[in-house]
């Protein structure tokens, strides 16, 4: 699509030129570039040359965007087989509805947003939600989205939120469990904390062999040798999706079962009605799979029991994963057989330890066996 527009400072002022046209126009900006395009969004292009749909003011344009049904970006990009997650339409439009449609913004014409304008809309967000910058973040990607789809569809003649980018904030990393704290989870006899044996057998194997929430969900019986004592990795339940895709990696990985988790799973095997080799292993009485809330309450509910104190660690069910990580390090377990079991997605990895099979990562289980017993 052709430019609608150029700008050229003389002296200290901008000057705009419309497409086809040979004569400049002054903006009377004396700021940057930025604020000089930002005028002619506003001023000229939104007035002169914008489609009907730039006249409706955001709140109407946006009322078909986040819902399956009538998204187009959603509807466009299942035309061209690439579907888009619950998780994703669900954030957008709880974002929409919480932080958008609520404030100004949401009644100004969508053709006469201007640059200045959402800066102005993130600053009203920080005031409204201070501390709270990943919600700010997200709430600008998601009018950001919306716009960038207006652009695609010719309803918006240049994208205003282009270069307006995300607030830096220090992610908190989860915290790690010293091997006492393991052995305090995870006993050597007994359920330990853990409500029964499904709760015990979930989150042993998460301990052990270091997958995530999402692969421990979608983990079906036939994925568990329990004879050979190794689980094969091939996919993860997608976030707020019924779906299931590949691991967060991108690729299949094995990992090995240390024989303290083989114990663990054969117990719970036999509690359970549904272990087809294509049930899953970690689900409701009828084969459905659990919600996200269902891990962290049971998660939660075991460090209660334990006494184990959580208080400014940020211990979080990911801790499991990274306290393996810091015990298989600290024992000097050859690091690159750890990232490619644990599924770190490094190039060079997968291409040197794809031939990697439960046999070469036996010691790994090994070592977990050990630091459980104590030993």
């Amino acid at each position: 699509m052709q430019r609608p527009f150029l700008v050229s400072k003389r002296g200290k002022v901008w000057y705009y030129r419309l497409a086809g046209e040979f004569t400049f126009h002054s903006t009377g900006q004396r700021g940057s570039r930025g604020s000089a395009e930002a005028w002619v969004l506003a001023n000229v292009i939104g007035e002169r040359h914008a489609p009907d749909a730039a006249t409706k003011p955001l709140s109407e344009y946006a009322e078909p965007f986040f819902r399956r049904e009538t998204d187009p970006h959603v509807l466009r990009r299942a035309e061209e087989g690439r579907r888009l997650g619950s998780g994703y339409l669900l954030q957008g439009r709880r974002m929409l509805e919480r932080h958008i449609l609520t404030d100004p913004i949401a009644r100004m014409p969508i053709g006469r947003i201007a640059r200045g304008d959402l800066l102005e809309f993130r600053r009203r967000l920080i005031a409204k939600n201070p501390g709270k910058t990943n919600t700010v973040n997200k709430a600008i990607a998601t009018l950001k989205s919306l716009l960038k789809e207006a652009v695609f569809l010719q309803d918006l003649q240049a994208d205003p939120s282009a270069g307006v980018g995300s607030l830096y904030y220090d992610r908190v990393r989860p915290g790690a469990f010293t091997a006492e704290e393991l052995r305090i989870l995870f006993p050597s006899s007994g359920r330990g904390p853990w409500m029964d044996h499904r709760d015990h057998a979930c989150f042993l194997l998460a301990a052990t062999t270091g997958m995530r929430h999402g692969e421990v969900m979608a983990l079906r019986w036939r994925e568990l040798d329990l004879e050979g004592r190794h689980v094969r990795i091939e996919r993860a339940v997608k976030s707020g999706e019924e779906a299931f895709g590949p691991p967060k990696s991108g690729h299949a990985r094995v990992a090995p079962l240390p024989e303290v988790t083989v114990d663990a799973l054969l117990a719970y095997r036999e509690t359970v009605v549904r272990h087809h080799p294509d049930d899953l292993v970690i689900c409701h009485e009828d084969g459905t799979r659990f919600r996200h809330d269902w891990w962290l309450h049971r998660f939660r509910r075991a460090l209660r029991v334990s006494g184990i104190q959580a208080a400014g660690r940020h211990l979080v069910p990911h801790s499991l994963r990274h306290s393996l990580a810091t015990l298989l390090a600290a024992e000097e377990y050859d690091r690159e057989k750890l990232r490619a079991a644990l599924g770190w997605a490094d190039e060079s990895i997968r291409q040197n330890y794809t031939h990697l099979g439960p046999e070469h990562l036996r010691g790994q289980a090994e070592i977990v066996d050990r630091l459980l017993a104590g030993e």
